[in-house]
């Protein structure tokens, strides 16, 4: 018997390698699909693989707008550690401020690498913004800090993640942190989440979770993602979302 049930399903990465309208397309068949949208300061407003062109998250914006489609932001690189400075002035441009107000998480993508956090100041930026709810990645580095954000910061949440976007299924799902909303990720495809799901079960019994996947729904080295992927993963995790 199923106990663990799912908030929502993340699909990270979505890029220039698919038509925008396909966000809203999928989000009518799959209420419960959030998409996760990277940005990074390397590779804005160009793009790349997984990274989304300034032109193409223009086009996606008008495409979900005055809709309930799911979005959340997924900082990289320089602009999270000015983040964790406290500094939230450094300048995106009107396409990515109008995306950082329009979706309602934004996570914090720190892949393994050491913080340096200024507190109490990150905290109290984070409490200021509480329209967003803010994901901060668990990555067996950070875990420390994350519980002391979570003190003062209650719209913060918790990716598990020890993968970093590899794509590296974790040897064991870390057991789930009370008193915080928790997700999973790492390695999850269409043909494992079914599986997965039974072994993230075993940790978190019959919480409430979400789950995320990225790497594994991309296909032509990386340069893609694969659409039919996209069902084939979402098709198999609807059995575990609460009241799909």
């Amino acid at each position: 018997m199923q106990t663990v049930k799912l908030s929502k399903v993340t699909v990270t990465g979505a890029d220039d390698s698919i038509d925008p309208s396909a966000i809203k397309d999928i989000s009518r068949l799959y209420p419960f699909v959030e998409w996760g949208i990277l940005i990074s300061s390397a590779s804005h407003p160009r793009g790349g693989p997984r990274f989304p062109s300034g032109k193409w998250i223009a086009e996606m914006l008008d495409v979900v707008e005055g809709s309930d489609i799911k979005l959340s932001v997924h900082l990289c690189g320089a602009w999270v550690r000015a983040v964790c400075r406290g500094v939230w002035d450094w300048s995106v441009g009107w396409t990515l401020a109008k995306l950082l107000v329009v979706a309602q998480r934004v996570q914090l993508n720190f892949h393994g690498y050491k913080h340096l956090v200024e507190m109490p100041v990150f905290a109290e930026r984070l409490c200021a913004r509480s329209s967003n709810e803010f994901i901060l990645q668990c990555d067996g580095v950070n875990d420390d800090l994350i519980r002391e954000v979570h003190d003062t910061a209650k719209n913060t949440s918790i990716l598990h993640d020890v993968s970093g976007g590899a794509g590296v299924l974790p040897k064991r799902w870390p057991n789930l942190i009370k008193g915080v909303a928790n997700g999973y990720a790492g390695g999850l495809s269409a043909e494992n989440v079914a599986d997965e799901l039974r072994e993230i079960e075993d940790v978190v019994g019959d919480e409430t979770i979400w789950i995320d996947a990225e790497t594994r729904l991309r296909i032509d080295d990386d340069r893609q993602l694969s659409i039919p992927a996209v069902h084939e993963y979402l098709d198999a995790a609807k059995p575990w979302v609460a009241n799909a």
